[in-house]
């Protein structure tokens, strides 16, 4: 979880220092972002020893979880094999809701 203090205090997009911690990915700043920071320079370092990166999200006003991914022309539809998987096997995740 990238928002432990957000979520906790009822923000589920921005951190305590009211950061929407999704729209921080690009270009995180170190201290008002300091999860994605460390995420992402975690990413970077391992990157050639990661197979799988998933971002699950969570919603408000929708049910169960999905996830939003990367389209890359290298990846052409495989990107929809994963989540595919999780819902077929996980009746608390939703298919039709990821991007």
């Amino acid at each position: 979880m990238l928002n432990p203090d957000g979520v906790i205090n009822g923000s589920y997009r921005c951190n305590l220092a009211g950061h929407d911690l999704n729209k921080a990915w690009g270009k995180p700043n170190s201290k008002l972002d300091p999860t994605i920071n460390a995420a992402k320079r975690l990413l970077l370092k391992l990157r050639d020893r990661i197979t799988l990166f998933c971002d699950f999200h969570g919603h408000t006003k929708k049910l169960n979880s999905f996830i939003y991914g990367c389209h890359t022309l290298k990846d052409e539809g495989n990107q929809f094999e994963f989540p595919y998987i999780m819902s077929k096997i996980s009746r608390y995740f939703d298919y039709n809701s990821c991007k």
